[in-house]
């Protein structure tokens, strides 16, 4: 099993990479985007929070359809 967490720290410890950089090794998102991300999500709940609010409970009755069909 490989240790993802090391991996990732590691890859830190050669050196800054450029900002331009998209991706860390193996294809996984940078810190940047992630926290981009977020904030993206986060602007788009405040501006739409009923819309938001069915959505998690429509994720949360398909969800609990399908551990229960299990």
């Amino acid at each position: 099993m490989r240790d993802r967490i090391s991996d990732y720290l590691h890859s830190y410890r050669d050196g800054p990479r450029p900002p331009s950089a998209q991706t860390v090794h193996g294809g996984e998102p940078s810190l940047d985007a992630v926290h981009q991300a977020i904030q993206k999500t986060g602007t788009m709940i405040g501006r739409h929070p009923w819309m938001s609010l069915a959505a998690a409970a429509a994720a949360g009755l398909v969800l609990g359809w399908w551990v229960k069909r299990r």
